[in-house]
């Protein structure tokens, strides 16, 4: 029996394991196994510092997808029904906690409204 540490009331210490997940292979083998059949497009933001990334995925049997615009914030992506006549935009937010830093993001925000037509 291996030993385990004991908090002050004498039972077991809960313990926390914390892993961090990596990347292995390329995105789109990530992509892969996130969706599980070979449908699956997607465009994405690779981490920067403490930002996890951002990853957008969609049925490439239902919607063709176009990257509009990236910022260190977002990224931007337009979608088109294939089997539908529908057409519409998509920006992934991966927003910074400091307020300055956040203030870019607003502008990114406020200027890819004019790129876009449509929903």
């Amino acid at each position: 029996m291996g030993t385990q540490e004991v908090n002050q009331e004498g039972g077991p210490q809960p313990q926390c394991n914390h892993e961090e997940t990596k990347l292995w292979g390329t995105v789109e083998e990530y992509f892969h196994q996130l969706w599980g059949n070979r449908w699956v497009g997607g465009l994405w933001i690779d981490s920067i510092g403490k930002s996890g990334g951002i990853i957008v995925l969609w049925d490439k049997r239902e919607w063709k997808g176009e990257l509009i615009d990236t910022g260190s914030q977002m990224l931007t992506c337009k979608l088109c029904g294939i089997n539908q006549d529908l057409t519409w935009y998509l920006t992934a937010v991966y927003a910074e906690c400091d307020r300055n830093e956040r203030e870019e993001l607003w502008w990114e925000l406020s200027s890819i409204r004019g790129i876009c037509e449509g929903p």
